[in-house]
């Protein structure tokens, strides 16, 4: 056996190949004479030692950095459901009062994309929502409503519209909710583009709201898959303990509530 199979042996079992070994080679090779270089600098009274031994650890990180290629793209974020296409959250939805306990009710949901009615840069998406409190229960038809998606934007019509998407997706960019209603500006921002999210590996999320004082909670956002669409919401809304100086301070809620939406399938 040579030398030569005894290296294709060795390449092989590391998931390599001779390309790659050239390439580890010759940035050794060149790094070497960097080095090499930096010494006779150093002798030529250019710089002192340490100054030409910084200088060339430098270039070496910096030429090693640049050597990195092939790096993923990112997905493009964008919004798809497919007909007849469903989605079951686990909610859990609990509620703080003065003076009492908090109350949790747990309970399922189930949306069903019923329909697609495509035109010309536009689809529109029949929803209907379906509750029930536990997991052997029959489903009970909650709503029906419509999502309407253009290039520029997704909203859910009805008689109060909002915009629940806009396009392009990027990191903070902004939008209107209720660009559409007579509700007042609401602006919501787009966060976290780009991030896995449990099985889903490219989400990003919608904030409405994200504030935290020493008085309250509130934190409101959801997260969407760009192919399976809403995976999880959060509707946070806190008022902490103010009737004792003992109490502020603690996160002690006197009132609120908090609905959390985690999609199961």
């Amino acid at each position: 056996m040579n030398k030569m199979s005894i290296l294709d042996k060795y390449l092989e079992r590391n998931g390599s190949s001779r390309r790659d070994f050239r390439n580890l080679f010759s940035i050794f090779y060149s790094t070497k004479r960097l080095h090499r270089w930096c010494f006779t600098i150093s002798d030529d009274n250019f710089f002192s030692l340490k100054t030409a031994c910084q200088l060339c650890s430098f270039i070496s990180l910096s030429f090693l950095l640049s050597c990195e290629t092939d790096l993923p793209d990112k997905v493009t974020l964008t919004f798809n459901l497919e007909e007849k296409s469903e989605a079951i959250y686990n909610v859990s939805e609990t509620n703080y009062a003065i003076n009492n306990e908090p109350v949790t009710d747990n309970y399922f949901i189930r949306e069903t994309v019923v329909e697609i009615e495509e035109k010309v840069n536009e689809k529109t998406y029949t929803m209907e929502r379906y509750r029930r409190p536990n997991a052997t229960s029959q489903w009970r038809i909650e709503r029906v409503y419509k999502l309407k998606q253009t290039p520029a934007e997704l909203i859910e019509i009805g008689e109060s519209p909002e915009v629940r998407l806009t396009f392009p997706i990027s990191e903070n960019a902004g939008f209107d909710k209720n660009r559409y209603n007579a509700n007042g500006e609401l602006k919501v921002f787009y966060l976290n583009t780009n991030k896995s999210l449990g099985e889903f590996p490219t989400t990003y999320s919608v904030y409405e709201a994200n504030d935290s004082t020493l008085i309250n909670l509130k934190r409101i956002y959801d997260v969407y898959s760009p192919t399976d669409g809403l995976v999880y919401k959060e509707i946070t809304d806190y008022n902490y303990c103010q009737s004792s100086s003992s109490c502020i301070g603690t996160g002690e809620i006197s009132f609120g509530k908090q609905v959390i939406w985690r999609r199961v399938r």
